[in-house]
């Protein structure tokens, strides 16, 4: 519903005068809402109309409801907006803000109007009619949204008294809502108002108010929320349900809260914050009735036009000039000092030689304009600049890779650089490394920077297995293999043993395994390592060798072929010619051989037969005696193939037992302390 704006017009006739002190002619420029209504803003057609026969006639374009204006002159000019009123029988008042500016000419301003929050619009007016939204804020900003002036707009209010809270702030934060059961607070810091239960906040500059429908922020455009209740254009809150009473958030620089009621009467949402960027400032809350408006008015007219400084120094590079290499010159008017250049050139300049820069000067009345040399010699003698004074420490456990990007420099004649290291990465040693950067430019110039690489790994290595299984053998014992350890670094390490293998040593030898990861990280393992052994040892009582150990097997050899003597694994052999005998020992788990041991028949004279004598010869029975006129040490059967054939003898009668033996020829021998007796036997069965 709108409002009469006869107080407007008489509050900005007012500001012209009392604000800004000033009787001269000024000129003004009045942006308003063009009539249009709701939660979004005008077209341009709409515009268009409004200003046909204003200063503002074709002067002003339209995008999103949003209006641009563009300064004719530059000089200083005073901003004033007026936040629109929120719905309700006592709707929040927009509040006037005022401040004065020095704006050049051709700067594009951003106006946004803003419009009173409208009735509910898409039922008849007996349904839902208890949802009041917000009031639109009014903004002015350049066009990247910074704000010179933002008027608060009103909150939503079924409030049957005013309450000053529901009127659009001063201050830069929204007012939270009051006279409910469930509140919201308001916007801080250019944000968005919060909600109260379905009764939404207003938006803010950067933020949407909280809430469904919530108030659109500036930045996202600055549409009025809306659902079962409308908040106007610049950001007013809405409503979002139907069955209570509920006030929606005025929109601003920061939003107001919402305000819900539960059945019952008189919720008021908070008026919208207001930022004031300007000089001479005048904040008034609670002023504006309908919707809002926003007044630029001028308050000099811009003469004399001059130069602030009577020529240009010559500006000197090797290579490249910058924007930045060039101090921007200025001019003074009547109504402003230290007004900017405008240059012809485009920078960088890299051309070699002498480029004529015209700058400019044009407030709007005025124009003139100076020239300046900007000289580029070719001459580079300089070395690219590194972009870092200094570079962080890298550091790691196991390795270090090179960074990503490697370090940067700029130089005035190459375009922009990467260092090149004097190691190769990944960097494995530990400790510190130190790594020169060198950069070098097209032209030969170089500079350098120096990094610490460190690296320090304190991870022991972990033991794969939590126990060495033990390990025996017999005479001597090397491990198949070494026990393992992983490390976070080296991966796998093998151990080393603190004995020298094989182990030769009988019985059990405690081994310690050592795990060096190369980085002073050491662990430990033991093993048992036993050598088993047995008995080998011999003893020869004359021409018969008999082994040490019993309970055993054995197999004699002869020591000139290795070979094994058929038949002879008996403890004791008796050799029946010279040679070199061993025995081969046997426990069942380790096996060894004796040392060779000579037999030597020789000087041990083999008598004449005729000299003993066999009866029965030949025998049934294999058992026979012999006869010998001397004492016998010993008596030897050998068989048809040599071997010697264990029977059992009494040295003391001659009595020999064959019975068990087969049939055949023999050979009996018989050997006293000098000579050896021989006779052939035959054994009949």
């Amino acid at each position: 519903m709108k409002k009469t704006l006869q107080f407007l017009k008489l509050g900005v006739f007012s500001a012209g005068l009392l604000f800004s002190g000033l009787t001269y002619s000024q000129t003004t420029y009045t942006f308003t809402t063009g009539g249009n209504a709701g939660t979004t803003g005008p077209a341009q057609a709409t515009m268009d109309a409004a200003y046909t026969g204003t200063n503002l006639q074709g002067n002003v374009t339209v995008t999103g409801g949003i209006q641009y204006w563009t300064v004719p002159t530059t000089g200083n000019y005073s901003i004033e907006a007026f936040g629109a009123q929120g719905y309700g029988p006592f709707g929040g008042r927009g509040a006037h803000i005022y401040g004065e500016f020095n704006l050049t000419a051709g700067t594009v301003i951003k106006i946004l109007v803003g419009q009173e929050a409208p009735p509910y619009l898409n039922f008849p007016a007996t349904t839902y009619n208890n949802q009041y939204g917000g009031g639109g804020g009014s903004f002015v900003t350049n066009t990247s949204d910074v704000p010179y002036i933002v008027a608060g707009g009103g909150g939503g209010s079924h409030a049957t008294a005013y309450i000053t809270s529901n009127d659009g702030q001063v201050s830069q934060n929204g007012a939270a809502g009051a006279n409910a059961s469930i509140i919201g607070a308001g916007g801080t810091n250019g944000n968005g108002g919060q909600q109260a239960s379905s009764a939404d906040g207003g938006g803010g500059l950067l933020t949407n108010g909280a809430g469904i429908a919530g108030g659109i922020a500036y930045v996202n455009g600055g549409n009025g929320g809306f659902d079962e209740g409308f908040g106007g254009f610049g950001c007013g809150g809405g409503t979002s349900s139907w069955n209570n009473f509920r006030g929606g958030g005025g929109g601003g620089y920061s939003g107001g809260g919402g305000a819900n009621n539960s059945g019952s009467c008189c919720p008021s949402a908070g008026g919208g914050g207001s930022f004031n960027g300007g000089t001479n400032p005048v904040d008034l809350a609670g002023i504006q009735l309908g919707d809002g408006q926003v007044v630029i008015t001028s308050l000099c007219a811009p003469t004399g036009l001059t130069a602030d400084q009577a020529s240009l120094t010559d500006i000197t590079a090797a290579c490249i000039i910058q924007a930045s290499d060039v101090p921007v010159p200025t001019a003074t008017n009547s109504c402003a000092t230290a007004i900017p250049g405008t240059p012809d050139v485009t920078f960088p300049i890299t051309t070699v030689g002498t480029t004529v820069c015209t700058w400019s000067w044009d407030d709007g009345v005025s124009q003139i304009t100076q020239t300046q040399n900007l000289i580029v010699t070719g001459n580079d003698i300089t070395p690219p600049v590194p972009n870092d004074a200094s570079l962080p420490d890298l550091t790691g456990e196991c390795e270090v890779q090179a960074p990503s990007p490697a370090p940067g420099a700029t130089d005035d004649c190459s375009p922009p650089m990467f260092a090149t290291p004097d190691v190769t990465f990944p960097i494995t040693t530990q400790g510190t490394t130190v790594v020169t950067w060198t950069f070098t430019d097209n032209n030969g110039n170089s500079s350098t920077l120096t990094q610490n690489v460190i690296l320090a790994d304190t991870v022991a290595p972990v033991l794969d297995q939590t126990s060495i299984n033990d390990e025996e053998g017999c005479s001597s014992v090397t491990p198949i293999a070494a026990p393992t350890a992983t490390d976070n670094c080296v991966n796998i390490i093998s151990g080393v043993a603190d004995v020298t293998f094989p182990i030769t040593t009988p019985g059990t030898t405690v081994v310690t395994w050592s795990f060096d990861d190369g980085a002073g990280n050491v662990v430990t393992q033991t093993q048992n390592v036993t050598v088993l052994t047995v008995d080998n040892s011999t003893s020869v009582s004359g021409t018969t060798i008999s082994a040490t150990a019993s309970g055993v097997t054995y197999q004699w050899i002869d020591c000139s072929t290795n070979d094994p003597i058929a038949g002879e694994t008996n403890q004791s052999y008796t050799p029946t010619a010279t040679g070199d005998y061993a025995v081969i020992v046997d426990d069942g788990t380790c096996s060894d051989t004796s040392a060779c041991v000579l037999v030597d028949f020789t000087g041990i004279d083999e008598l004449d037969s005729e000299l003993i004598s066999i009866y029965p010869n030949p025998t049934t029975s294999g058992v026979f005696t012999v006869e010998f006129d001397g004492n016998i040490d010993e008596i030897v059967l050998i068989d048809a193939l040599g071997r010697v054939i264990e029977v059992s003898a009494d040295i003391s009668t001659g009595s020999v037992d064959g019975s068990t033996l087969a049939p055949g020829k023999y050979t009996v021998k018989v050997l006293t302390s000098t000579s050896v007796y021989t006779k052939g036997l035959v054994i009949l069965k």
